[in-house]
């Protein structure tokens, strides 16, 4: 009998822990498809709730008013970009303009350029020749200028001979002779 009983204890046991197993088990499938269905009417909830603002006879003014922003926004680009590749036109001509000068002014630049090198060559060398003649000149001028002071010299000497001799002539008996008055 004791058997019986432990038997009955054990049943009794296995069968309440399995009821709670099963209770457990179940009640966590429950609260899963809980969840899912809660999660689904939050989306249908915010979905039926868009729908209700934007049946809205003020909420479709609203948008309404945009969209003809909108659209009026659209026709002036519309012209902006008419009106722009009329201006792109004119620019480009424009650009074709200012390449055509710039290509002018580089050419007139590398012929400056040329000319500017032409002539630093030409005047270089005129000065390097101008050089060579100042100094050949110079030397030519000093040559002069010592034959004039050995000429000066020489005269000197003439001159101071001569003051001699007339002194020689003033002091000599004939010197009446020549100067009358004296």
């Amino acid at each position: 009998m004791k058997n019986k009983i432990i038997n009955g204890i054990v049943v009794a046991v296995v069968g309440v822990a399995g009821f709670w197993c099963g209770t457990y088990y179940v009640m966590n499938k429950i609260t899963q498809e809980i969840k899912k269905w809660d999660s689904q009417y939050q989306q249908i909830s915010n979905s039926l709730n868009q729908f209700v603002e934007v049946s809205n006879p003020e909420t479709i003014r609203l948008y309404v008013k945009k969209l003809s922003k909108v659209l009026e926004d659209i026709e002036f680009l519309d012209e902006l970009v008419e009106s722009g590749q009329i201006a792109n036109n004119t620019l480009s001509s424009y650009e074709n303009k200012i390449d055509d000068i710039n290509n002018r002014l580089l050419l007139f630049k590398d012929e400056s350029d040329s000319l500017k090198s032409s002539l630093t060559t030409i005047v270089n060398d005129n000065i390097h020749n101008l050089e060579e003649k100042i100094a050949v000149n110079k030397k030519d001028v000093l040559e002069l200028y010592s034959k004039l002071d050995d000429l000066r010299i020489k005269l000197e000497n003439l001159i101071d001979g001569v003051s001699v001799d007339l002194n020689k002539i003033k002091n000599s008996k004939y010197s009446k002779k020549i100067w009358p008055g004296n």
